[in-house]
């Protein structure tokens, strides 16, 4: 009974390992030509986080309030033109957006989600 108990704990452990996602950790080195986005959320609410470009917008994930979180950006998304990051608090609210920016493989965006969104920043770094 108790190895039984052992081997569904490892399996549940490793299958909640291997559906973890979307996120770059921090010993993980972004892909070949991408980009890393860095978000703080100092908001008080969750945001939805996407990236656009060239008419195309891809959901890169949620950012809780009082959260940092990274994402890797594609290659294809950053060699496409310009890009947006725009992040999207609750129903009602405005969203936040970066403004264009024109990324190089290996550019590291801080967006920065104040607690007054109109407050809200974005640098890049090469």
């Amino acid at each position: 009974m108790l190895r039984a108990t052992w081997i569904l704990i490892m399996a549940v452990a490793g299958a909640s390992t291997a559906c973890a996602h979307g996120h770059a950790g921090a010993g993980d080195s972004p892909a070949a030509g991408s980009a890393t986005l860095n978000v703080s959320n100092h908001y008080g609410q969750p945001v939805e986080v996407f990236v656009t470009s060239a008419g195309a917008s891809y959901r890169l994930g949620t950012v809780s309030p009082g959260i940092d979180s990274r994402f890797v950006v594609r290659s294809t998304m950053i060699r496409n033109g310009p890009v947006e990051f725009v992040a999207v608090p609750g129903a009602g609210e405005v969203p936040v957006r970066s403004g264009e920016l024109v990324l190089a493989p290996g550019n590291v965006v801080n967006f920065n989600i104040a607690d007054h969104l109109s407050n809200s920043t974005t640098t890049v770094t090469p």
